[in-house]
């Protein structure tokens, strides 16, 4: 990228998993250490769909100079939901953020009960000018679904909000080096 650089970090944080507080604490500091600009997060959980004490927000006060953004993909008929979150260093302004519903197959067992979004947000990045199309999601266990989805997030890339049309992807993809998903994004 011609106008500078910028750092990301991608990670399925675990959040419905045994020892969170645990995870926390290491993700917290690893975010401290390394400070990438954006991170994409995946199974963050919240109480409620508005996302309020989500873990993302935890993490971003943990690890301090971050802005946390959620996004609810499964919601539980008690209101408690798993989703995607994106952190974005303390600078850095999101200029658009939005929540794009991936299709979903309900005959498929693997992706029919589970929701999946993409959390896109055109953030201008400190010390440039320039600004990013961010994307970030969890893909489906299913094969099938994935191969169906990806094209629907290369839509998306392929219509940046962001006016410098610079695009990063990422997120948990569910996927081997070898997924024929994979080969969509233009990977081997």
């Amino acid at each position: 990228m011609s106008k500078g650089s910028f750092t990301v970090l991608t990670q399925n944080a675990w959040g419905g998993a045994p020892f969170w507080a645990k995870r926390r604490q290491l993700l917290a500091r690893l975010l401290s250490e390394l400070r990438p600009d954006i991170v994409g997060l995946q199974e963050i959980h919240a109480s409620n769909v508005s996302g309020e004490g989500n873990q993302a927000a935890e993490l971003a006060s943990l690890a301090g100079g971050y802005e946390a953004i959620f996004a609810p993909g499964r919601v539980e008929p008690s209101g408690h939901c798993e989703g995607v979150a994106l952190l974005v260093r303390a600078g850095a302004r999101v200029v658009e953020q939005s929540v794009v519903p991936l299709s979903r197959d309900e005959g498929d067992s693997l992706d029919g009960p589970y929701p999946r979004v993409v959390l896109r947000a055109a953030v201008g990045l400190p010390e440039t000018d320039a600004v990013v199309d961010v994307m970030v999601t969890h893909l489906s266990l299913s094969k099938r679904a994935r191969l169906r989805t990806v094209p629907e997030i290369c839509g998306l890339v392929a219509s940046p909000v962001a006016s410098d049309g610079c695009s990063v992807v990422m997120g948990d993809l569910n996927a081997t080096p070898g997924d024929p998903s994979l080969a969509t994004f233009g990977g081997p």
